[in-house]
């Protein structure tokens, strides 16, 4: 049975929030990213909005390196397009618009970030079973959900409909005003 839920999508048209310097200066995606995202992997960002860690994510993976930026909203790639462009590495990011929460590309990343967009999902089942699909057997799934938005309860649940899917929590990282796991495969 699918575990579904109804919080709205994060209009593209307030998407200058998702990029403002208080953010950067609260969750500074470098500091956050640094230590999962080396030179040349390959990264998924599910959910990649106006690019707010899509684009730190090009820097850090270099110009060996690959980043998918997936988003519902064409709107929030056409900024990340532009976001890119100003940053000076629009050349390693591949955009892909898909308005059914599908990843619609075949690839295994090295890392794959899941920031603020599960509870966006309406079938987190189907969600995370798909991410299963796309991470390398030694990759790892940076997951964050803002607690402003998300009560302990809907958190856990999203943590166990991971884990029933194929995930195993191996940790925690650093993210203010966030819940936050890395998963891994199960073994």
């Amino acid at each position: 049975m699918p575990h579904n839920h109804n919080h709205e999508i994060f209009c593209a048209g307030k998407a200058g929030k998702l990029i403002s310097f208080l953010r950067y200066i609260t969750q500074n995606p470098y500091r956050i990213l640094r230590p999962y995202v080396k030179e040349g992997m390959t990264v998924l960002d599910f959910g990649s909005g106006p690019g707010f860690f899509s684009v730190p994510a090009t820097k850090l993976a270099g110009s060996s390196g690959k980043i998918y930026a997936i988003d519902v909203q064409q709107g929030m790639l056409d900024m990340l397009v532009k976001y890119a462009a100003k940053k000076g590495v629009s050349g390693n990011i591949v955009t892909i618009n898909n308005p059914e929460h599908e990843i619609g590309i075949e690839l295994e990343a090295d890392v794959i970030l899941a920031i603020y967009v599960a509870h966006e999902v309406k079938d987190r089942d189907k969600f995370f079973k798909s991410l299963l699909k796309r991470l390398k057997p030694t990759g790892i799934i940076l997951l964050a959900e803002p607690k402003q938005r998300v009560e302990e309860a809907e958190w856990k649940e999203t943590v166990e409909i991971a884990k029933s899917t194929g995930f195993e929590v191996s940790g925690k990282f650093r993210m203010i005003k966030s819940r936050t796991a890395i998963l891994k495969k199960s073994l």
